[in-house]
C-alpha cells in the first residue's frame, strides 16, 4: 500500500513538474514570435542599416531573450491555474482583420521616417512605444491594463471591425499583457520590480531599434 502511495506521489509530482514547464516553454515561444515578427521588419530594411547595424541587432535580440527566459522561470514556479477557453472564429475574417491592424499600423508608424527610420522597421518602433505607454499605465493600473485587453481581445466577435480592434490591440499592447499576465501571479514587490525592469527594458530596445539605422 505504500509503495503504491510513493508511486501516486510520485507519478502526481512529475505531471505537476510536466505541466509547469509546458506553460513555461508556450510563454516562451510566445514570446519568440513577437521577437521573430520585430526581426523580420527589421530586417526587411537591412540594407539601411548602419555600419554597426547587425551589432545593434544582436542586443536587441539578447535583451529580450534574457527577460523571457526570466519570466519562463516565473510561469514555471507559478504557472496559470485556469484553461484559456479556445473560441472557434472565421479564418476569413482573422486574416482580413489581422491585414487590416497591420495596414493601419505600418500607415501610423510612418510619422517615425522624418527620425531617419525606413518602413516597414517604423512599426517596430512604434509597437514597441505604444507597449512602453501601456506598460507605465500597468505600473499603476496593473488589474485594469490586463481587463482592457481581455475586453477588445477576448470578447464575441461578428464584425470585420471586430478583429481589427482586436489585433490591433495585440500589435499595440500585447507584448505587454504577455508580461502582465505573468507579473498578475506573482507576489506585490516582484510583480513591481520586473515591470519596472519591464519598463527599463523596451526604453531600452525602443532605442535600440532607432540605432540600428541612425545615430
Amino acid at each position: 500500500m505504500q509503495v503504491k502511495r510513493k508511486s501516486k506521489k510520485e507519478s502526481s509530482s512529475t505531471t505537476k513538474m510536466n505541466r509547469r514547464l509546458s506553460h513555461g516553454l508556450l510563454f516562451f515561444l510566445k514570446g519568440n514570435i513577437y521577437i521573430l515578427v520585430m526581426l523580420f521588419l527589421i530586417y526587411l530594411n537591412k540594407s539601411n542599416w548602419r555600419y554597426d547595424g547587425a551589432d545593434q541587432v544582436e542586443t536587441f535580440i539578447f535583451t529580450f531573450e534574457c527577460f523571457f527566459v526570466l519570466l519562463a522561470l516565473l510561469v514555471i514556479a507559478r504557472p496559470p491555474q485556469k484553461k484559456s477557453n479556445i473560441q472557434t472564429r472565421s479564418i476569413s475574417k482573422n486574416l482580413v482583420g489581422f491585414i487590416m491592424a497591420f495596414i493601419i499600423t505600418g500607415l501610423i508608424s510612418l510619422m517615425m521616417i522624418p527620425a531617419g527610420l525606413p518602413f516597414p522597421s517604423t512599426m517596430v518602433f512604434f509597437i514597441l512605444a505604444t507597449n512602453l505607454l501601456v506598460a507605465f499605465y500597468s505600473l499603476a493600473f496593473h488589474k485594469t491594463a490586463i481587463a482592457l485587453f481581455k475586453t477588445n481581445t477576448k470578447k464575441e466577435k461578428k464584425k470585420i471591425a471586430d478583429y481589427v480592434f482586436m489585433y490591433i490591440a495585440i500589435l499595440f499592447s500585447g507584448l505587454n499583457h504577455l508580461v502582465q499576465s505573468v507579473l498578475d501571479r506573482q507576489p506585490l514587490i516582484i510583480n513591481k520590480l520586473i515591470a519596472l525592469l519591464f519598463i527599463l527594458i523596451l526604453s531600452m530596445q525602443l532605442i535600440t531599434s532607432g540605432t540600428i539605422f541612425t545615430y
